[in-house]
């Protein structure tokens, strides 16, 4: 179902749309109508559709989180879409030290709502991982990319990235209680109007999880290289919750995100990901020069 026939569907025959940039999953629009700006979002699969739907679901007056204005549910041919509320504002170019403050607080604030199990939202309502197992749910995330990393690096390479990776896994301390991990926090799914935060998007990723994992691409893009956006933003944070000590962590989840980043854009095709391919071998190859 294309664009065109999914806004039939929802009753909008005369709006204009634009693709949104920074999609690099699903399929997202802005649809412009005469009253006001609405969302379509087609997800990249049927899995991601029943997981959005759950956790904006759950969320909806915990956060400031986009509203289901209408679904189509997915069915043998098409993996569903969303008809969302707007959000005021755009998403995060520039990080300042007082926005990295009010990330900081909204961050806190999601990693404040519990669970008592690890897992997420399918179609059959909340799931939790088996073995209520967080520590072995990630490594099983790097195995399923392992055969696309190891077809497309270098084989010594690779090696050393995979053992290194179960090296430091077996060093992790014990995850935290389950809380809201996004899965996908960074700038592009942070909304800011006028030098203000104003929401998050995009929780087709999102589990109950430990949320050490969920400051990974905050520190890839802005906070590792800057120690004042970091400060600030561990400022607003332990405004909620007590920080995360990353020096635990970082070492791991940079390699990590790596591995699995270069295995992500394989499987997806390099065709259209060659770009971040490219800047996830760089980073995989600076995080194993810090161990020699």
């Amino acid at each position: 179902m294309g664009i065109d026939s999914i806004l039939q569907a929802f009753g909008l025959i005369k709006a204009s749309y634009a693709s949104v940039p920074n999609s690099f999953s699903s399929e997202v629009y802005r649809v412009s109508l005469p009253e006001k700006v609405v969302f379509v979002k087609v997800p990249y699969s049927k899995e991601k559709w029943y997981r959005e739907k759950g956790w904006l679901t759950f969320l909806g007056g915990k956060l400031a989180v986009p509203q289901l204005l209408g679904m189509i549910e997915p069915d043998e041919n098409f993996n569903g879409a969303f008809l969302l509320s707007a959000i005021p504002g755009e998403p995060v170019e520039n990080l300042t030290t007082k926005l990295a403050f009010e990330v900081g607080v909204l961050h806190a604030t999601m990693h404040s709502i519990h669970s008592e199990e690890y897992g997420t939202f399918t179609e059959t309502g909340f799931e939790a991982i088996p073995n209520n197992d967080w520590r072995q749910f990630i490594l099983e995330a790097a195995e399923r990319f392992q055969p696309y990393v190891e077809r497309s690096i270098d084989e010594k390479l690779a090696k050393a990235a995979w053992e290194r990776i179960h090296r430091d896994f077996e060093a992790l301390p014990a995850p935290s209680r389950p809380c809201v991990v996004h899965m996908d926090f960074r700038l592009a799914n942070l909304l800011v109007d006028a030098d203000t935060l104003t929401g998050v998007i995009d929780f087709e990723s999102t589990r109950f999880g430990s949320p050490e994992i969920d400051l990974v691409k905050l520190y890839r893009d802005s906070l590792g290289a800057n120690e004042e956006l970091r400060m600030a933003y561990e400022e607003g944070y332990e405004t909620v919750r007590p920080k995360i000590p990353m020096d635990q962590f970082i070492g791991f989840f940079e390699l990590y995100d790596a591995f699995n980043s270069i295995g992500w854009s394989v499987q997806r095709g390099l065709e259209k990901n060659r770009g971040f391919y490219g800047e996830s071998l760089a980073r995989l190859k600076k995080a194993l020069e810090k161990f020699q």
